[in-house]
């Protein structure tokens, strides 16, 4: 039987008999703690500057390939958007203008019209909700719509324009309804026609 901390029968405490060994005195214990969290607290900053020096290579080579296109959108403006961008699933809605053979298919599909500037490189579309994916696209993936080209007549500004055939129309005088004066008048044919030299 145990009388409290020492036994009367082999003179040990209870923790040495079951455990084998003499408990930790209390000093060293805080200091087993203080070396335990001081290797944690190493580890820990390893870690994260391993980390971010992955993330920087990481960064340097996708900065180095590609990444060109950074256009950037406001809210309400037309864009086109690339076909890697949709998934294969969506196109078999037969929406309009899209075929559903992948050799055939444009490039380019649109226009859709910013919804949201979610960040500087990532736009909310308005899509069609058959197409059943997330509307949030990367800035790579978009290209502005070209606006339509006019089909009205050349102002001012463009009637000077030389390339212009528009342009070049209004310049021309307009038709006149009385006969050429006689210094313009085109001299009469001196050449017989063919047939009638034939006869």
């Amino acid at each position: 039987m145990l009388d409290g901390p020492v036994s009367r029968r082999g003179g040990l405490t209870a923790r040495l008999s079951s455990a084998g060994v003499l408990p930790n005195a209390p000093s060293r214990t805080l200091q087993i703690i203080q070396n335990f969290l001081t290797r944690r607290v190493s580890v820990m900053q390893q870690i994260h500057d391993s980390i971010a020096a992955a993330q920087q290579r990481q960064s340097t080579q996708a900065n180095k390939h590609g990444r060109s296109n950074l256009a950037s959108f406001a809210a309400g403006d037309q864009v086109l958007l690339h076909k890697s961008a949709v998934p294969a699933h969506a196109f078999r809605t037969r929406a309009v203008g899209m075929s559903s053979n992948v050799k055939l298919r444009s490039a380019w599909n649109g226009p859709f019209t910013v919804l949201r500037v979610v960040s500087p490189t990532n736009y909310k579309l308005d899509l069609s909700n058959s197409w059943q994916i997330h509307p949030t696209f990367y800035v790579g993936k978009l290209k502005p719509y070209p606006p339509p080209l006019s089909t009205s007549t050349p102002d001012e500004a463009t009637a000077n324009d030389p390339l212009d055939p528009a342009a070049a129309l209004l310049r021309l005088p307009p038709p006149s309804t009385s006969p050429p004066p006689a210094s313009q008048a085109l001299p009469p044919a001196t050449l017989t026609p063919p047939l009638a030299a034939a006869a």
